[in-house]
């Protein structure tokens, strides 16, 4: 009967432990969160709207954006960790994207992280504005370590962001 209960033991964990690795190799190393919000202001005064708020530049000229840095602030309240990025501005398709200057830290998702923000025009002249944010992560334990801790922390911080924006904008 002892004999009986280990067999099943050993079943239960090794069904357990093959879910579990199983539940790890399922897990996405090419990440993308994001977030929409939408405004009454027309494209192209939100776009400008858009530029000045996050980058605290009011006349943007291609020259300009060469030296302009922003920097986002992730896990303000544990361990604050500063990102330093470079705006890149396409006025035509009224897309802003952040990209990183140089590697902060070590942690997997900030080495590569970027936000992409577009502005559509609505049927209704409104306009919708996301804002996303995209990052690799490779290897298993980091993969886990995203999916319980910096993948909620990220939306956190993407959702907060935009409610920020939602109160430029309104």
């Amino acid at each position: 009967s002892v004999m009986k209960l280990l067999k099943i033991a050993f079943i239960l964990f090794t069904i357990l432990f093959f879910a579990f690795f199983g539940f790890l190799l399922s897990l996405k190393s090419d990440i993308k969160l994001a977030t929409e919000l939408n405004t009454e202001i027309p494209v192209p005064v939100a776009f400008k709207q858009l530029v000045l708020t996050t980058t605290h530049q009011p006349y943007l000229t291609p020259e300009a954006l060469d030296s302009v840095r922003v920097s986002f602030t992730y896990f303000r309240d544990r361990q604050p960790l500063k990102v330093v990025y470079r705006p890149v501005v396409d006025f035509k398709r009224n897309r802003l994207i952040f990209q990183p200057v140089e590697p902060p830290t070590k942690i997997q998702p900030f080495k590569s992280i970027r936000h992409f923000i577009y502005l559509q025009k609505l049927v209704d002249g409104s306009t919708n504005i996301h804002w996303e944010l995209r990052y690799r992560v490779a290897g298993l334990t980091p993969r886990l370590l995203n999916y319980f801790i910096w993948q909620p922390r990220l939306q956190q911080f993407l959702n907060r962001r935009s409610a920020e924006l939602k109160s430029y904008f309104h």
